[in-house]
């Protein structure tokens, strides 16, 4: 009774977000529905997916969970396992992980996420631009300075293939700033339009270097490490200035307690505001934001779409 049950409500779920029919009260009640779903049968995949579609819009953390949660429960490989791959891959790499607490999963390995992130490639639309800029970055890691993930070894082939997938990315910004994007674009979408000349710039930088680097015969472990060293010189640099100014900050506070009424005290947060350190990046902006060099810019995500949602058992675990 609760398999037939279940079934029900993820039918009604796709009645209620189909695009003719789709509010916000409707939104939430399909929310309230797959709650319901998932209650009944917890191990069953499509409900966790289809949530996760329609939180994204209001909570990225609790999507995240979700769309961890069906990646563990697909049996197969499909657009809905694809998407969700690529959508908890964001989350990673963003470390919003340390707001959330999600622990990483087995398979943020680098052998295991060159192949989950080729497949979801693959699998979904050539539209789908977070599997086009997660398939460049996972491609380009030993070259790229925010991993979080210990990386080895890239083939010419490999790091021919991330240049095509940053020349990609870069077309399709250059798009939806054109407005003849493939697709409608969704709010969530919007930040394409927000990135600036620059990362468009870094996005070619990178491809140029995965390009010489492919022609040299690939990646090898002594370039890896002379990248790691190169990371670790750039981290310690930005943590020294941020110790630095939020002594600025402190002898500030100081000043202005202790300063007479009609003195003004120095505004060392301006400061930190426009040179962009701060001591608790957003996960956004520190995935738009490379790390200068070799640390390319990524293209500001959303964090999808919520179109109607894709239902349907295909190949679940029971």
């Amino acid at each position: 009774m609760s398999g037939q049950k279940y079934k029900a409500l993820c039918a009604e779920v796709g009645q209620l977000t189909a695009s003719h029919s789709r509010t916000i009260d409707s939104m939430q009640k399909a929310e309230e529905k797959l709650r319901e779903a998932i209650a009944l049968c917890p191990n069953r995949r499509d409900a966790h997916g289809m949530i996760a579609q329609l939180m994204v819009a209001h909570s990225a953390d609790g999507a995240a969970k979700h769309y961890l949660r069906t990646v563990e429960l697909s049996v197969g490989r499909d657009e809905m396992w694809a998407k969700s791959v690529v959508m908890t891959f964001d989350h990673f790499l963003s470390k919003r992980h340390e707001v959330s607490g999600l622990a990483p999963p087995a398979w943020w390995t680098d052998e295991t996420l060159k192949s989950y992130l080729s497949n979801a490639k693959e699998l979904l639309p050539k539209c789908e631009w977070r599997a086009v800029r997660a398939h460049a970055i996972v491609l380009s890691a030993p070259v790229y300075a925010w991993v979080t993930w210990e990386v080895g070894a890239r083939t010419a082939d490999e790091l021919l293939a991330a240049a095509d997938s940053f020349q990609a990315l870069a077309k399709l910004v250059a798009a939806a700033r054109k407005g003849v994007y493939p697709v409608p674009l969704g709010v969530e979408d919007m930040p394409l339009l927000e990135i600036s000349d620059s990362d468009m710039k870094c996005y070619i930088a990178l491809a140029l270097q995965c390009r010489r680097l492919a022609s040299e015969g690939g990646c090898t472990a002594d370039e890896q490490r002379k990248q790691l060293q190169l990371r670790e010189r750039r981290r310690e640099q930005k943590r020294a200035e941020l110790f630095a100014l939020k002594a600025k900050v402190q002898a500030a506070k100081v000043h202005a307690e202790t300063a007479m009424p009609c003195e003004e005290a120095p505004d060392a947060s301006a400061e930190i505001r426009e040179r962009g350190l701060r001591p608790s990046p957003s996960p956004d902006t520190q995935l738009a934001k490379g790390d200068g060099g070799t640390a390319g810019n990524t293209a500001e995500g959303g964090e999808g779409r919520v179109g109607k949602v894709e239902g349907g058992e295909g190949r679940v675990g029971k």
